[in-house]
């Protein structure tokens, strides 16, 4: 399926999911593969480096391992997102290093990265902004982290994050849907800021910013699978 356009202000906006990538679902990724298929949109998006099958996910060595795949263009700020990783880090240093990123090539205030800084987790919008949550990351430890997004004008949303299936806490931020040619990243962004990281989910719902409920039974189907 090739890249689709979603207008602004249009009121039969439908949920979907923009991207989804499942490590232990042979439709998605088969070991020693360089690819992977998005089980959203059929997009195949290449794996850069040596990276590898392990223990249910798909390992990126931290050094020059990392994943790339189209996304879509948006021009409907009034709109909302749900983005949902399921990952571990086995080893955690200093220094920013990426887990998701969705990026354009109009970067500015567009696009937004989710992170570590250290071992806090952030997550980060465009180039400026970079909110801090409360989590601080162990290293090979799994974590389900869970973001939505609800637009309230063209800049302005509110943030709510989850751990697990279970509400942390929220922030008001300043945020433009990407309005450019985009691209999903794992792994990486377009600092080139390697993450060692085995990433067994992830997945983005463009128009939708989920309940506390289907956030925590969403949690609940993903574990199930691994």
């Amino acid at each position: 399926m090739g890249l689709r356009k979603t207008i602004f202000g249009r009121s039969k906006q439908k949920q979907e999911a923009i991207f989804e990538f499942n490590a232990n679902n042979p439709l998605c990724y088969s070991p020693g593969n360089n690819y992977f298929t998005d089980l959203a949109t059929g997009i195949v998006s290449t794996i850069y480096g040596g990276t590898y099958y392990q223990d249910k996910g798909l390992r990126f060595d931290g050094i020059d391992d990392y994943s790339r795949g189209l996304g879509y263009y948006f021009y409907d700020y009034k709109n909302s997102m749900t983005i949902e990783i399921y990952f571990k880090m086995p080893t955690i240093g200093n220094g920013y290093r990426e887990i998701l990123s969705y990026q354009s090539n109009n970067f500015g205030s567009t696009g937004f990265r989710i992170q570590r800084n250290g071992n806090l987790l952030q997550f980060t919008v465009g180039a400026k902004a970079d909110y801090s949550t409360s989590i601080r990351l162990t290293a090979d430890t799994y974590y389900f982290i869970s973001f939505t997004i609800t637009a309230f004008t063209e800049t302005n949303c509110l943030l709510k994050l989850y751990l697990n299936g279970i509400y942390q806490r929220e922030f008001i931020i300043t945020m433009q849907f990407p309005n450019g040619l985009d691209r999903f990243l794992l792994a990486n962004s377009q600092n080139n800021r390697y993450c060692d990281l085995i990433m067994r989910y992830a997945r983005v719902t463009y128009n939708k910013s989920f309940s506390a409920s289907e956030i925590l039974n969403n949690y609940n189907t993903v574990i199930s699978q691994f």
